[in-house]
C-alpha cells in the first residue's frame, strides 16, 4: 500500500522534478529509512542550483523493508524494480532506481558501502532544508566535496569541479577544513584535489563573479592565511 500523502499532485505529467524528489523523501522519512541525500542535489544545498537529471540518495536498507518501499510507489504512476532485484541491490551493495513516468524525473538508491570513508559519510549526515515544505537528511559539505574528487578522480567529468566550486562559493566560510585535507591525505585525491582547484579556477563565464580559488599544498592549512600567504610567495 503506497505511503504518500492524497495531497502529492502526482499522476501527470505535470508534476515537477522538484514534487517527485520531495515525494521520494517523504517516502523514506514515513518508512523510517536511514537515508541522505549525495551527489549533484546534494551540493545543490550547500552550493549554486544546476540542472541534473536525478537525485541520488544512499540508503541503509535492510532486506526485509524492500516491499514495503517498492509498495509505496504505485506501479501506475512510477517504475521501480521488483523486490528481488532490490534485495540483491542490498545484498552486493549496488543501486537501483525509481523512474516518475509522466515526467521522467528519476531517483537513484545507492546501498550504503562498507568502506570507511563510507561509513563516517553516513555518520555524519545532517539535517537541513530541502525545500519550503520539507527538510531531509544530506551528506556533509565536506563529504559531498569528498565524493565529488573521488567521481572525478574516476572519470574527470567537470559537472564535478563545478558542483566543488559552487560548495566553496557559497559555504567555504564553514567548511571544517581540517576534516577535509585529512581525507584527501587519507584516500591520495591532494592531487587531484590540485588538478581541480586549477579548472575551477579557469571557469567558464561569470560563474565566479570576481572571487578566487588558491590552490595550495598538502602541508598548508588553507584556513590558516600566514600559511596561505607564506605558499604565494614563496
Amino acid at each position: 500500500r503506497s505511503v504518500r500523502s492524497s495531497s502529492w499532485p502526482l499522476g501527470d505529467s505535470s508534476v515537477t522534478q522538484q514534487e517527485f524528489f520531495e515525494l521520494v523523501l517523504s517516502v523514506l522519512e514515513k518508512l523510517q529509512v536511514p537515508y541522505m541525500v549525495a551527489g549533484s542535489v546534494g551540493a545543490m544545498l550547500y552550493g549554486e542550483p544546476r540542472l541534473t537529471n536525478d537525485m541520488d540518495v544512499v540508503i541503509e536498507l535492510l532486506p526485509g523493508r524492500a516491499t514495503a518501499l517498492v509498495e509505496a510507489f504505485p506501479e501506475d504512476e512510477f517504475y521501480v524494480p521488483p523486490v528481488e532485484a532490490v534485495r540483491d541491490a542490498i545484498g552486493r551493495r549496488g543501486q537501483f532506481n525509481v523512474i516518475h513516468m509522466g515526467s521522467g524525473a528519476k531517483v537513484d538508491f545507492v546501498v550504503r558501502k562498507e568502506t570507511e570513508f563510507a561509513r563516517e559519510e553516513f555518520f555524519r549526515r545532517r539535517r537541513v532544508v530541502f525545500s519550503k515544505r520539507l527538510q531531509c537528511q544530506s551528506a556533509s559539505p565536506e563529504d559531498i566535496i569528498i565524493a565529488k574528487l573521488i567521481a572525478y578522480r574516476e572519470g574527470r567529468s567537470e559537472k564535478h569541479i563545478a558542483d566543488i566550486r559552487g560548495i566553496i562559493a557559497v559555504s567555504g566560510q564553514t567548511l571544517d577544513w581540517g576534516y577535509l585535507q585529512a581525507w584527501l591525505r587519507k584516500l591520495g585525491l591532494s592531487a587531484h584535489a590540485r588538478q581541480a582547484g586549477l579548472i575551477a579556477s579557469q571557469g567558464r563565464g561569470n560563474a565566479y563573479m570576481g572571487k578566487y580559488v588558491i590552490v595550495v599544498d598538502d602541508d598548508i592549512d588553507p584556513s590558516n592565511l600566514d600559511e596561505v600567504i607564506w605558499a604565494l610567495t614563496t
